[in-house]
C-alpha cells in the first residue's frame, strides 16, 4: 500500500466511499527545484454525497462539496493530462459538471447542476477522441450522449475576495435510445474505433453498440 486515505478515527460519521478516479496525472518542470514533477489527483464520492477532491503530490484534501445525493460515479475528461473538467453522477438523475480549470480560494471548484433521467445515472464515461463528448448510463436503460459546450469566458474576477471564479458551460443533447429494461450499470469506449462501445446492463446481457457521427461534433 502506498497511501490511505481515511477519515479521522474519531469520527462521529464515516460515509461509505462509492466511487473513486484518478486524474491530472501528468509531469511538469517544476522552475525552482529545476525537477520534473508528478501530479495525480484523486476524485472519490460518497454515499452522502461528499465529493472529495485529493492531491496526492502534496497529500492533502484540496477542495470537498456536498450534493445532497448519494455520488454513484466521478469521470475526468482526461486522466492523464492537466485537469480541466469533471463530472458527478448521482443516485436521483443528477449529474454535476466541475470546472477545474479555476480554483477559487473560498468557494473552491466552480459546478453546474443538470437533471438528466428522472431515476439513477449510474455514469457518465467521456469519448476517448473528443474530451467534450460523454455518455450517460440511466437507470431506466437509456443511454444518451452529450456534448460539453465551452462558457464564452472560463473565469470572472471575483471582487469581493480579489481572485478568479470558474465558469461552467452548457450541455447540448446529441442522442438518447433505450437500450434495455434494466440499468446500465457499465460502460467502456473503444480507443482504436470511434464511436464503439460495449455496455452492461441488469437485465444479463452485454451489449455492443457504435454511435455514428460523432466526428461531426
Amino acid at each position: 500500500m502506498v497511501v490511505s486515505l481515511e477519515p479521522p478515527k474519531n469520527s462521529s460519521y464515516i460515509p461509505d466511499c462509492w466511487c473513486v478516479e484518478t486524474g491530472n496525472n501528468y509531469v511538469e518542470h517544476n522552475a525552482y527545484s529545476n525537477m520534473e514533477e508528478e501530479n495525480l489527483n484523486i476524485c472519490a464520492g460518497y454515499d452522502n454525497g461528499d465529493i472529495k477532491f485529493f492531491d496526492l503530490r502534496t497529500m492533502r484534501l484540496e477542495h470537498e462539496v456536498n450534493v445532497n445525493n448519494g455520488v454513484c460515479a466521478v469521470n475526468y475528461d482526461r486522466k492523464d493530462t492537466k485537469k480541466n473538467k469533471l463530472i458527478c453522477s448521482t443516485l436521483e438523475g443528477n449529474i454535476y459538471i466541475f470546472n477545474l480549470d479555476v480554483y477559487n480560494e473560498v468557494s473552491g471548484y466552480s459546478y453546474s447542476k443538470d437533471k438528466i433521467i428522472s431515476g439513477t445515472c449510474w455514469g457518465t464515461p467521456f469519448l476517448p477522441q473528443n474530451r467534450d463528448i460523454f455518455a450517460t448510463l440511466g437507470g431506466d436503460g437509456n443511454l444518451g450522449v452529450y456534448k460539453y459546450v465551452y462558457p464564452e469566458k472560463n473565469s470572472i474576477f471575483d471582487e469581493k475576495i480579489g481572485c478568479k471564479k470558474g465558469i461552467v458551460g452548457e450541455l447540448n443533447k446529441l442522442n438518447d435510445l433505450n437500450v434495455s429494461t434494466q440499468p446500465i450499470i457499465s460502460f467502456d469506449w473503444c480507443k482504436d474505433k470511434l464511436g464503439l462501445s460495449v455496455m452492461a446492463s441488469l437485465d444479463q446481457t452485454i451489449k455492443i453498440y457504435i454511435i455514428t457521427k460523432l466526428n461531426l461534433y
